[in-house]
């Protein structure tokens, strides 16, 4: 939680105008990843083949309320908005001793990012 706060505000008409708002983030990182290397006791040249996969997700939600108590009775409005973002990398690496080096960075599938409000 990022975002937590209320202030009461007197008004001009006597009631009192309360303002607050909450907001909340979460953040998951998924991780996946393989590491080879073979024959680097045999003929002591450095053979590695690395392939890793990053999903990092994200979400962010913020509520924020106006109302007004008029002791017997209240009126107010109420605001929410969440984002949610969602995307992966993926990345392999291969090494063959000091003639050969490759690296190859893809993007497996489409982003997702998504905003609401009500």
């Amino acid at each position: 939680m990022f975002l937590d706060s209320k202030y009461v505000v007197p008004s001009s008409a006597g009631l009192p105008l309360s303002l607050s708002a909450t907001g909340a983030a979460s953040i998951n990182i998924k991780l996946y990843g393989s590491l080879a290397s073979a024959g680097f006791s045999k003929d002591k040249e450095l053979q590695v083949d690395l392939s890793a996969e990053i999903e990092p997700t994200v979400s962010v939600d913020v509520t924020g309320e106006m109302s007004v108590d008029a002791f017997y009775a209240g009126t107010g409005i109420k605001l929410k908005a969440n984002m949610f973002t969602d995307s992966a990398v993926k990345a392999d690496i291969k090494v063959r001793g000091n003639r050969l080096a490759s690296l190859k960075f893809s993007l497996p599938r489409e982003t997702n990012e998504i905003f609401s409000a009500r």
